[in-house]
């Protein structure tokens, strides 16, 4: 799909973001680097004054994350805990009950 010449024409300041998926067996690094070739290509071919571009990859987990990371966590630590303290409450009922009985055994 080709674009018409008023369509590149750059007008003021422009954001665009999109959501792609890594062909298998290609790293980060190598994405950026094609990707600053592609955006290198395209600000010298652009008519007009020269415009910078330029070329962010974030991991989709980090964007969706970024924000709910600790809030996260914190919720982590806390199922942690109380996962910790029912693990520890049948040891203790266990004991209890073998106390006595022990007890029991000893009063007859």
């Amino acid at each position: 799909m080709a674009l018409r010449p008023d369509e590149l024409k750059p007008v003021g300041h422009f954001t665009f973001a999109c959501i792609a998926r890594l062909k298998p067996g290609v790293s980060l690094p190598q994405a950026v680097a094609d990707l600053g070739a592609v955006q290198s290509n395209l600000a010298t071919s652009l008519p007009g004054p020269k415009i910078d571009l330029r070329v962010a990859i974030v991991p989709l987990r980090d964007q969706i994350a970024a924000r709910a990371r600790s809030g996260l966590e914190v919720l982590l630590a806390a199922v942690g805990a109380v996962l910790l303290i029912l693990s520890e409450e049948p040891d203790m009922l266990l004991a209890r009950h073998e106390l006595l009985e022990s007890r029991r055994g000893e009063a007859k």
